[in-house]
């Protein structure tokens, strides 16, 4: 019996995590989805020109500060980790945004990705972002937030709407994401998630 019960307290448990970390939700900033509700084919890019990371306001006082740590216990670390924190973009995060986006879009007909002659462009602005940490004893999940401006592909000044979407967790359930690329995979799988479920409604 107590085990049964401790099953169900486990379930509710994950499922309440799993509620949170869809918190807030998608918010209206500026404009309309009218204009393009009806194309099928989008053309999207990422930006990361200007967000802040943790306690650092700038990304570049954050990777600053990893690297001369990193260095500091073993030539050359540092370089190493700042690498692998940009390649992961391309290589992680991205592609799992659009992958749960598309996959939200499916039943639609609707296909994110580079697509530069497509007549609308999705921006993906990243604002801030959380890597957390996990260490086995102690563990803290990543949050990214973002905004997702609309805008002619052509024109990109011509701005069509603005979305956004502040702190998508990105814990993993598991409790075995001690590597922030796979933390930080969640909350961008997460956000692609959210935002083509606002879509398809």
């Amino acid at each position: 019996m107590k085990t049964k019960l401790s099953v169900i307290v486990c379930a509710i448990f994950f499922l309440f995590l799993n509620i949170n970390s869809y918190a807030g939700g998608i918010k209206v900033i500026s404009g309309s989805n009218s204009a393009f509700a009806n194309e099928k084919v989008m053309n999207i890019q990422f930006d990361y020109s200007s967000f802040s990371v943790g306690k650092f306001k700038t990304e570049e006082e954050y990777t600053n500060s990893k690297v001369s740590d990193y260095n500091s216990k073993e030539p050359g670390k540092g370089d190493k980790w700042l690498i692998g924190w940009r390649d992961a973009r391309k290589t992680k995060y991205e592609p799992k945004f659009e992958e749960l986006l598309n996959k939200e879009l499916q039943d639609k007909g609707i296909v994110y990705g580079a697509n530069p002659s497509a007549k609308y462009t999705l921006t993906v602005k990243i604002t801030f972002f959380e890597p957390g940490y996990n260490i086995g004893i102690s563990s803290k999940p990543s949050y990214v937030s973002y905004e997702f401006i609309y805008a002619e592909t052509a024109n990109p000044s011509k701005e069509i709407s603005k979305l956004s979407l502040e702190e998508v967790r990105g814990a993993n359930i598991t409790g075995l994401d001690f590597d922030v690329t796979m933390r930080v995979s969640e909350s961008f799988a997460k956000g692609g998630k959210m935002l083509g479920n606002y879509l398809s409604k």
